[in-house]
Formats: structure tokens, C-alpha cells, sequence
């Protein structure tokens, strides 16, 4: 729970340092005022202080986890896989409460939001396959990252992306194959330790 707190908290304060970054650049590029004014001067002052925070926040969160030897044991394990950075690893074992909350990947991959599910009714209506609405869409974001991250660093996920889109797949629904394999293999991982 507290890790999970941590991360709401870091996620939030990154959202506003990444609004303070274009505001900043949106007035400079506008003309509307220039690096020596008092009002670029405060909003920069913000954006350090914002960005000491999360690196105090990030040390708090790789603490919590170290202290813990079975969080720390499983989170090393998570980052051994491509695409799966420090933040991806310890928002899974929060929200799967250290793999206690869901007993497999398709559970997970429902949770997030990765899992399509037909939607039709009777013979009137035949439509594509969507995502449910009712995901985590916070886990969701972070395993697209991880996954845009892994099809640039993973030979095998880049070349199985590139052949589903040449096959005509939209990206879109490539990438969310892509999510759903790096959820397959941190479960495949911890399962088999």
C-alpha cells in the first residue's frame, strides 16, 4: 500500500514537472516573456524543486522495496526482462500486492486493461474487439511505455511488431500484444523464479 502510495505520489508531481517544462517553453517560443523575468525565474525555481522531489520520492520507493527481501527478490527478478524498468517493476508489485492478487497473466492483462473482450449482442450487433473501460488506466500507461521501450530494445518483440503491422494490424493493437507479452513473461518469470 505504501509503495503504491509512493508511486500515485511520484506520478503526479512528474505530470506537473512535465506541465511546468511546456509552459516554460511555450512563453519563450510566444515572445510573451524571456529567461530573466520573475515569472520564468519562479516557474523554474518550481520545476527543480519538483524534480529534487521525485528523485527523493524514486529513492524512497528503491528503499521500501530493499528493505523488503522478498519485494527486493521479485523486483530484481522483473528487471531482468527488456523493456521493464524501475518504475514498470514496482508499480506491478504494488498493484499485484507482490503477486498475492492475481494468480496468472490473463487476470492481470483483464486488470490493465490489455485483454479484448467481442462486443456484440445477438446478430444486430457485430462490431471489433474492444478493451473494457473499467482498467487501471494508470497500469496500462506504464506497460505502453514498457512496451514502446521494448520494441526498440528487444529483437525478437521488434521484429514480431514489425510483422503484425505489415500484416495490416493497426499499431495500436500491435502494441497491446506487445504489453500483454512483457505481462506474460514478469509472470512467467516470478513463477519460475
Amino acid at each position: 500500500l505504501k509503495l503504491d502510495q509512493l508511486l500515485s505520489l511520484r506520478a503526479k508531481l512528474v505530470k506537473d514537472c512535465s506541465g511546468y517544462k511546456t509552459r516554460l517553453k511555450e512563453m519563450i517560443s510566444s515572445g510573451s516573456c524571456v529567461k530573466g523575468d520573475a515569472v520564468y525565474k519562479t516557474q523554474q525555481a518550481v520545476l527543480k524543486t519538483l524534480i529534487t522531489e521525485i528523485k527523493k520520492l524514486e529513492a524512497g520507493i528503491e528503499q521500501l522495496i530493499t528493505d523488503d527481501p522478498e519485494l527486493k527478490k521479485n523486483f530484481d527478478l522483473i528487471r531482468t526482462i527488456k523493456g521493464v524498468g524501475k518504475v514498470v517493476a514496482a508499480k506491478v508489485l504494488a498493484v499485484t500486492n507482490n503477486f498475492k492478487k492475481f494468480s496468472n497473466a490473463r487476470k492481470f492483462n483483464c486488470y490493465a486493461g490489455l485483454a479484448p473482450f467481442k462486443h456484440e449482442s445477438g446478430t444486430s450487433i457485430r462490431g471489433r474487439s474492444r478493451i473494457s473501460h473499467l482498467a487501471n488506466k494508470e497500469v496500462k500507461t506504464i506497460l505502453s511505455l514498457a512496451a514502446f521501450c521494448a520494441i526498440r530494445c528487444d529483437e525478437e518483440l521488434k521484429q514480431y511488431y514489425q510483422k503484425r503491422v505489415k500484416e495490416g494490424k493497426r499499431k495500436m493493437s500491435c502494441v497491446n500484444i506487445i504489453r500483454a507479452k512483457i505481462v506474460s513473461r514478469i509472470f512467467a518469470v516470478i513463477k519460475r523464479q
